[in-house]
């Protein structure tokens, strides 16, 4: 995708942060980024397309909105999620896309296979499996140390008895920490979204997409075609972008 764009004059930039959103109450004329260099950068803007968490892109405003809409962020809240990767030297060992552990004596939640989308995610004869714990940054699971968090992930699989003696096969592992993976439906939560939904629906030149950027919890399918409305409202149409959410059906059955 990258290649992509860079082969049509777009610039793809990483190991950046948004920390400033510049606008005049109608329009957001530049962005403010944190580079590698810990330096900020200015971006003037024409269109933004939003998919960074909807609470943080609000306190990034410049000036600042309202109290109430700041106050409005503080009810929104998100549900993190780490995901354990252990690669074996063994043969797939699933056929399933997902796998749902509920027992509460077992730490993860859900497995999956990526051999099983598609063989070119193992090299040949080899397999992973990613194991996913819902949890919360900064709790005794979050700061587990990698070494401990892989031996519990190892020790919590042999449990299940799914695949017997594919704990000796282990090969490598990596783990991945991502913040606000999950938009919390708490209780009453609509209200303070609406309050931050009305203000930013002022700026006619943003547009909110993805399942951080709208505050929905959209699956993978449902995200992509927020992204590609965005796109096409950029260049003239007037898609509702969220409506895909609403709809509650999936890309690959209508296409």
């Amino acid at each position: 995708m990258r290649e992509k764009i860079e082969g049509k004059a777009g610039r793809v930039f990483v190991r950046h942060r948004v920390e400033k959103i510049y606008h005049d109450g109608a329009r957001i004329g530049a962005i403010g980024v944190r580079n590698s260099q810990n330096e900020l950068v200015r971006f003037d803007t024409t269109d933004v397309l939003n998919s960074i968490p909807i609470t943080e892109l609000v306190r990034s405003f410049d000036p600042a909105p309202p109290p109430e809409v700041i106050e409005a962020t503080r009810h929104l809240a998100f549900r993190d999620l780490m995901v354990v990767n252990i690669s074996f030297d063994h043969p797939p060992i699933t056929k399933e896309t997902w796998i749902y552990i509920p027992e509460p004596h077992i730490s993860f939640g859900r497995i999956h296979e990526p051999t099983n989308w598609s063989a070119k995610m193992s090299p040949a004869g080899k397999t992973s499996l990613a194991f996913e714990f819902w949890c919360n940054e900064g709790d005794w699971m979050w700061n587990l140390d990698d070494e401990t968090l892989i031996r519990m992930t190892l020790d919590d699989f042999v449990k299940l008895g799914l695949a017997p003696g594919v704990e000796k096969s282990v090969i490598g592992s990596r783990i991945v920490r991502c913040r606000k993976a999950y938009p919390m439906y708490v209780i009453g939560y609509e209200k303070p979204l609406n309050v931050i939904k009305n203000y930013l629906s002022r700026f006619l030149n943003l547009i909110l997409m993805g399942r951080y950027g709208t505050f929905m919890y959209h699956n993978m399918d449902h995200c992509i075609e927020t992204g590609i409305r965005a796109a096409e409202n950029v260049l003239g149409a007037s898609h509702d972008v969220t409506d895909v959410h609403d709809r509650g059906e999936y890309l690959e059955e209508k296409r």
